[in-house]
């Protein structure tokens, strides 16, 4: 029989960590003591690591979620319990990836599949993958989570998770305010250009190019109000109308001011304009 102990002893005034192995033998009992002041050390600093990257972990809003070699959930911290509203004593025992997955479909967690198990066994596959896992799980409560799973160096995986409802949600009000706005602008019989604070063309209506003769190509291409001005030159009756115009699309962003006045072109046509500057340092040309 062979039996060791780990026991602490004050050494030469210090305390040391003594590893104890006793083991029978033939004629009575051999014992043997190694110092492993150092290796207790070490598995202290480790311990500290760990409970410091897990408080860590706790802290942030992103779902984290860490399964071993054996795919069983290790480490999940706060997020991830409030994100699936599992129940924690049974996170507890330490449950595979695959019960979990099984659990969120049976709570209707999960997005709908045709196949299950097939749509399972491909996430499982990332335990002896190089490749990270990226994809979006639109729930039938109508959340949208992000999903990024990567193996670990050690073993296993570990999954992040990221509730974008909202985001999306967001990203499409946007989307629409700014294809009516488009879609407004372009049917406005008045010219309109947006110059940003580097001068250069970032938005205008089919009104515009008409107005100044400009081909959609020149225009898609987001041109220096200085080249834009040089393409409209013959359509100045006056040099300095032409300089002015372009000091005043240039200036906008720094003066903070309003501007009107009237050109009278060659060709006859009588163009008013106004040039006012945008909260966000770009001006506005119309």
């Amino acid at each position: 029989d062979r039996a060791s102990e780990r026991s602490h002893a004050s050494m030469a005034g210090e305390r040391r960590a003594i590893e104890v192995f006793e083991q029978r033998v033939a004629d009575g009992l051999t014992g043997l003591a190694v110092d492993v002041s150092a290796l207790e050390a070490t598995e202290t600093e480790l311990r500290r690591h760990i409970e410091s990257h897990a408080a860590t972990l706790d802290r942030v809003t992103t779902a984290v979620a860490i399964c071993g070699p054996d795919k069983r959930l290790k480490f999940r911290n706060r997020a991830f319990e409030t994100l699936w509203g599992l129940d924690p004593q049974w996170l507890d025992s330490e449950p595979t990836d695959s019960e979990m997955l099984d659990e969120l479909r049976a709570q209707r967690r999960l997005p709908e599949q045709a196949n299950f198990q097939a749509w399972k066994q491909a996430r499982m596959e990332l335990y002896a993958s190089l490749d990270p896992l990226e994809e979006y799980w639109h729930l039938p409560d109508g959340r949208t989570i992000k999903v990024l799973g990567q193996a670990h160096p050690f073993g296993g995986v570990i999954y992040l998770y990221e509730n974008v409802t909202e985001q999306l949600n967001l990203e499409s009000s946007y989307n629409t305010l700014a294809r009516v706005q488009r879609e407004t602008i372009d049917h406005l019989y008045e010219g309109v250009a947006v110059f940003g604070s580097d001068g250069r063309l970032k938005l205008s209506n089919p009104a515009y190019a008409r107005i100044w003769n400009l081909s959609p190509e020149t225009l898609s291409s987001e041109p220096h109000v200085n080249d834009i001005v040089e393409a409209c030159r013959p359509l100045f009756s006056d040099a300095a109308d032409a300089e002015s115009l372009k000091a005043l699309v240039i200036m906008a962003s720094g003066v903070r001011s309003q501007a009107t006045g009237r050109l009278n072109r060659p060709d006859g046509t009588v163009v008013d304009y106004a040039v006012v500057p945008l909260p966000d340092g770009a001006s506005l040309l119309t």
